[in-house]
């Protein structure tokens, strides 16, 4: 099992592009095996990962960042800001919070979390939320474990296909990141 200590986050470049899409798509098969159609996952996840990537919303508020292993590889992203799809229940947002399997289990998904909230609490935001795919219950319980409050379900559109997902919320990030460092 790695060590979330051989690993690095650090904010997303231009370069890292390529090498994102790449790991985004990797991620999403991972992630959504089983899930997700195959055909979705295998014929469409590249494009659509690099479209979701290009499309990721930019500003002084936004926070992108990725994960490296030690050989400079990417392993994980991370994305927040303003609220885009969750406005309803908090300011802020997390858009996209993902490690390659190999890179899980470590405590560095915990590490990638906490950055995005420390990120959301410098640009002043006092609360945040995230949607997930609601069937994905290793990664509720990895939100509630974080923190996260479950804020309910709801029905949402994939290409063109309608996935129910579950909203998880952190009422109060300062509070939180601070009884996270005691």
């Amino acid at each position: 099992m790695p060590d979330a200590t051989s690993f690095t986050i650090r904010p997303r470049r231009t370069a890292d592009t390529e090498k994102l899409g790449k790991a985004h798509a990797q991620i999403w098969h991972e992630a959504y095996e089983g899930s997700l159609p195959e055909e979705l996952l295998l014929d469409r996840g590249p494009a659509i990962a690099r479209a979701m990537n290009a499309e990721m919303p930019q500003g002084e508020k936004t926070g992108h960042f990725v994960v490296e292993n030690a050989e400079g590889r990417i392993v994980g992203f991370g994305d927040c800001g303003p609220a885009q799809k969750t406005s309803q229940l908090a300011p802020a947002e997390i858009y996209n919070i993902y490690l390659l399997q190999e890179a899980q289990r470590s405590g560095l998904g915990r590490k990638l979390l906490f950055t995005l909230l420390g990120f959301l609490a410098r640009e002043g935001f006092k609360s945040a939320a995230l949607r997930i795919h609601a069937d994905q219950s290793a990664a509720r319980k990895f939100y509630e474990s974080c923190g996260g409050i479950p804020a309910g379900d709801r029905d949402a559109m994939v290409d063109g296909r309608v996935f129910r997902e579950a909203l998880y919320m952190w009422k109060d990030i300062q509070s939180l990141l601070k009884d996270s460092a005691a």
